[in-house]
């Protein structure tokens, strides 16, 4: 009897079988029911691991898109610093430019000394 109930106990076109195998023993009803609180536990088991898993998996998820993001800002940061920059070069170029000509420096000059167009700076 105990070799037919571990045999069968998990073919489930044989339950008719299994569930006889209970009824007539009662050892083998115990080692059932014992089986099917372990098959219980294992899904309990399997269902907090996948739900662990998921939950680390969103974490991660979470801690790469910060990462992006602190690099996309850390880069329009950088962009945003660069053309500040650029900009206050450019006006630094014009106020020389500026005290130049009205120093009486010819337009040549000027563009020698500040890249600045010809055009640029006779607008000044």
């Amino acid at each position: 009897k105990w070799a037919l109930f571990f045999r069968y106990v998990g073919d489930r076109e044989r339950r008719d079988l299994v569930n006889e195998l209970l009824k007539e023993d009662e050892g083998i009803a115990m080692a059932g029911e014992t089986l099917l609180t372990l098959s219980r536990d294992e899904a309990e088991w399997a269902w907090q691991e996948s739900k662990l898993k998921y939950e680390l998996d969103l974490q991660s998820s979470l801690v790469d898109a910060r990462q992006e993001g602190l690099a996309e800002g850390r880069l329009e940061g950088k962009a945003e610093a660069l053309a500040e920059a650029a900009q206050k070069a450019h006006q630094e170029k014009l106020e020389a430019a500026r005290n130049m000509k009205r120093d009486g420096l010819n337009p040549e000059q000027i563009r020698s000394y500040t890249q600045l167009s010809l055009e640029e700076i006779e607008k000044l």
